[in-house]
């Protein structure tokens, strides 16, 4: 009975870290290339499917799948929070405008929506998961290190929380001084990478495309890591 229900959470677990994670990429895609907008669902279920398929023809996770979109999201998130704060801080970009439209999806005259007032709550309850389902794939995989297995897996959940923090708090900051609208178009990442990067720059695009990248190979942690979780 212990085992089943252990499954039966890990499988919770791992199905909303894919859900949270495909949304999200989609997102990100979506944010950076405006004629996806009205197709999220259907590019969604793409991502999704391609995963599923390249899961069943036996992709496995390795270092080499893994290794570029992880070192190429921390670079350009590294540059993304040290330019925005050096710009805030030394002048040459202001708080965003308050976008009037795309706030009223959300509020009423200054005053949020009691239905708004649950999104956000699930949304950052969503998120929250991804993290703490990311950290659970690292203890459920210890024997999957090379030895000594325990120090490298508590070297590798350093690493993960050191970074985690350390990018968590500096889009904190950067989002404290921008003041970015809640929209229904795009991330609050991509609104705040279009004002320190501007839109058109290469720097946003890989900032979307390497966010889009981290997010969809988090989802493929459920494929790779469910199977072989303990009982």
């Amino acid at each position: 009975m212990p085992g089943l229900v252990a499954g039966a959470s890990l499988l919770v677990d791992y199905t909303l870290t894919v859900a949270v994670s495909i949304a999200a990429g989609t997102a990100a895609i979506t944010s950076a290339i405006s004629p996806l907008r009205g197709h999220a669902v259907a590019t969604a279920v793409v991502l999704l499917a391609l995963l599923a398929i390249a899961n069943l023809r036996g992709i496995r996770e390795s270092g080499q799948l893994f290794a570029p979109p992880t070192y190429g999201y921390i670079a350009i998130m590294v540059v993304f929070i040290g330019y925005g704060v050096i710009r805030t801080t030394f002048g040459g970009l202001d708080p965003l405008p308050v976008n009037h439209q795309a706030l009223n999806h959300f509020a009423h005259n200054g005053a949020l929506l009691g239905g708004a007032s649950l999104f956000l709550l699930m949304r950052a309850f969503s998120s929250g998961a991804i993290a703490l389902s990311g950290v659970e794939a690292i203890s459920n995989g210890v024997p999957a290190f090379r030895p000594p297995e325990p120090k490298h897996a508590a070297t590798v959940l350093t690493w993960t929380g050191t970074i985690l923090a350390a990018l968590f708090c500096g889009v904190a900051a950067l989002a404290l001084q921008l003041r970015p609208t809640l929209s229904e178009d795009q991330t609050i990442l991509s609104i705040m990478g279009r004002a320190v990067f501007g839109g058109d720059s290469p720097l946003y695009y890989i900032l979307q495309f390497f966010t889009a990248a981290i997010l969809i190979l988090s989802a493929n942690t459920a494929f790779a890591d469910f199977p072989g979780s303990p009982r």
